[in-house]
């Protein structure tokens, strides 16, 4: 005879029951994770990979570095994905101090992140002679330096710029100071804006360039560069460059 089972009882299947509760388990786990990458990366910090030479003798080709996206405050830049046009300004808004290094959305191209050294503030009048900066008539001070060594057959003059606040920072020239990148008219820097230049002086399209580049909104940045996490060669020589391994960026 038969066995007969209550028909108001429901036999579960644990096998599937537990196989769903681990699908669910790892969707939280997931969702978790991306929000929390997500923060980090629109309020804190974000890592960046340096393309060019623009910024020698002190970010090279093959720097991953870390930007700081809370120095200035955060505007629809600050995001890692696009955000529509109509939102403007920045939250919690700070200017950024002469000598800052600070990555930003090219206002030529707003799809483009560059990377520049901040030389000028609103108001600030900005010109170069001979090579040396001059902010509102007084002159950065400039002190020669060893000539930095890009390679056996490359020897770069260097100095080190000294700002009136003390910060001090290295630059490069390739050329002598007698080319029209060494010798510009006056820059008036608009409200709301900087005048940003590439450490390497003589190989960098910055705010010298007015169509190209120009001012920078404070809107269009995205933060200060900080730290140089990894940095990375292109041939077996140098490939890992441990030297530069979480260097402080000045």
């Amino acid at each position: 005879m038969d066995k007969k089972y209550p028909s108001n009882i429901v036999y579960h299947d644990k096998t599937n029951n537990s196989k769903t509760k681990n699908k669910s388990s790892f969707l939280k786990s997931l969702i978790t994770t991306l929000l929390i990458v997500f923060a980090f990366r629109t309020l804190v910090g974000e890592p960046f990979h340096i393309p060019s030479s623009s910024m020698l003798p002190n970010l090279m080709a093959g720097d991953y570095i870390l930007v700081s996206k809370s120095s200035y405050g955060y505007s629809k830049y600050s995001m890692f994905f696009p955000l529509p046009d109509y939102i403007k300004g920045r939250l919690f808004a700070k200017l950024p101090a002469r000598g800052d290094v600070v990555v930003f959305r090219n206002p030529k191209n707003d799809k483009i992140n560059f990377i520049k050294r901040v030389i000028g503030l609103p108001g600030d009048k900005i010109k170069v002679i001979g090579g040396v900066v001059y902010i509102n008539n007084n002159p950065i001070e400039r002190l020669q330096l060893d000539n930095y060594i890009a390679n056996i057959n490359s020897n770069i003059t260097q100095y080190k710029e000294v700002l009136e606040s003390k910060k001090s920072y290295q630059v490069i020239h390739e050329y002598n100071d007698d080319v029209s990148v060494s010798n510009t008219g006056i820059y008036t820097v608009p409200e709301n804006n900087l005048f940003v230049m590439g450490d390497n002086r003589d190989n960098s399209m910055d705010s010298r360039f007015l169509d190209d580049v120009g001012y920078i909104p404070v809107e269009n940045l995205v933060g200060q560069a900080k730290m140089i996490l990894l940095s990375f060669g292109f041939n077996s020589d140098d490939f890992f460059r441990f030297d530069r391994f979480f260097k402080k960026i000045v």
